[in-house]
């Protein structure tokens, strides 16, 4: 999910954040849940166009009845791929508990995870960017 970027320092060194995850650690499934969060750096990618040409150009294949099958070359394949230059940095972790009418407000909403990052965030005081596909 991405978010405004906030700043952080790891190792002695300022990174900007822009990437918020959630995930449910623990829930009762009555009254109490637990969330864990982090907060990343942006991956940093692009995409390649290659020719992807298979090794085995021709082969003949013996089946059990004696009869062989030949089999032509696979023929060579252009795609784009996606390289990533900069894997994303885990800046910031932890969990968040929830429980009470919050937990009900989760439970009960329509659109679950949306709430639960948007609660989250505002317990981080995080803004979540708009217009995203909560899923």
């Amino acid at each position: 999910m991405k978010i405004e970027p906030i700043i952080s320092w790891l190792n002695g060194h300022e990174y900007t954040g822009t990437e918020f995850s959630l995930a449910i650690g623990y829930d009762n499934l009555n009254s109490y849940a637990s969330f864990n969060y982090n907060i990343f750096t942006e991956e940093q990618s692009h995409e390649e166009t290659v020719i992807v040409t298979p090794e085995i150009l021709a082969w003949d294949e013996t089946l059990p009845n004696g009869e062989v099958i030949h089999h032509d070359a696979i023929p060579a394949v252009t795609t784009t791929i996606k390289v990533v230059d900069v894997y994303p940095i885990n800046l910031i972790g932890g969990q968040l508990n929830i429980s009470g009418e919050d937990y009900i407000a989760w439970d009960s909403s329509v659109s679950a995870n949306e709430w639960a990052y948007t609660w989250a965030a505002s317990q981080l005081n995080l803004v979540i960017v708009p217009n995203q596909v909560f899923v």
